[in-house]
């Protein structure tokens, strides 16, 4: 039961906070646009990316939950568990989401949509409904790797205190920038280049997305990639974080 009162708890939470940043949104595009076909299209769109965007924020915040879920009595393991299960849910209602905005976009004007798999993959069934149907099995692949992702890097961070989370990120910018400048450099890029060629990444690349058979400069014109790697390359990351995320969490304390 207590797991259960969490579970709705989390889960109603964050679909205000999800409906409020829709309304926002709407709002903001009709004041703006004005009402017009051409606002119509950029609110959905918008709406397809911010609210998995929401949702991938609102689930990295992971101390909460915690903190929540111990207070309640609620075992660390049932607590992952709890936290699997609303990553699950989450994923997939913003998958349901996505798929159905990108649905009214390809029906009514192909011209403002703007999708990664209908511009990769979508040709690569011969059969309409495969194509839809593996559609919305990759916009859940992707969503729940994501919120897993960075579900695991909260629950990772809130292990440290806060000056350590201050040098950490700090190191992670620094070498950020320092790489973009590197790479602005000639001799540093054909080094670079040289060393993605030894590991072979552009092949290894191909294969878990499934650009193998085809030239990745002409998929938007050919659109006939393999799904089904990259939703296997999906699971497969995903399974794995879920597994360190399992760990974490069995190490994660309250903040005295």
């Amino acid at each position: 039961m207590k797991s259960r009162s969490l579970f709705k708890k989390i889960n109603q939470q964050n679909l205000f906070i999800c409906l409020l940043v829709i309304v926002f949104i709407c709002f903001s595009n009709v004041i703006f646009g004005g009402p017009s076909k051409d606002t119509f299209f950029i609110i959905l769109n918008s709406l397809s990316a911010c609210v998995g965007l929401c949702f991938i924020v609102l689930l990295s915040r992971n101390y909460g939950n915690f903190k929540l879920a111990i207070q309640s009595g609620i075992s660390r393991n049932q607590f992952w568990k709890v936290k699997m299960i609303v990553i699950i849910f989450s994923a997939f209602l913003s998958s349901i989401f996505s798929f159905i905005i990108t649905m009214i976009i390809y029906t009514f004007d192909k011209s403002y949509l703007s999708s990664f798999y209908i511009s990769s993959y979508f040709q690569f069934f011969n059969v309409y409904i495969l194509n839809l149907i593996f559609m919305f099995i990759a916009y859940f692949c992707m969503m729940l790797f994501l919120i897993v992702l960075l579900n695991t890097w909260g629950s990772l961070m809130s292990l440290f205190n806060r000056m350590v989370k201050f040098i950490i990120y700090l190191l992670l910018i620094g070498l950020m920038i320092s790489f973009f400048i590197g790479i602005a450099h000639e001799g540093f890029y054909e080094y670079f280049v040289r060393i993605m060629d030894d590991l072979h990444v552009v092949p290894i690349f191909k294969f878990i997305s499934g650009f193998k058979t085809i030239d990745i400069d002409q998929r938007h014109a050919l659109a006939n990639a393999n799904p089904i790697n990259a939703i296997l390359t999906l699971l497969a990351s995903s399974f794995v974080l879920s597994c360190i995320n399992y760990k974490i969490t069995k190490l994660q304390q309250l903040n005295r």
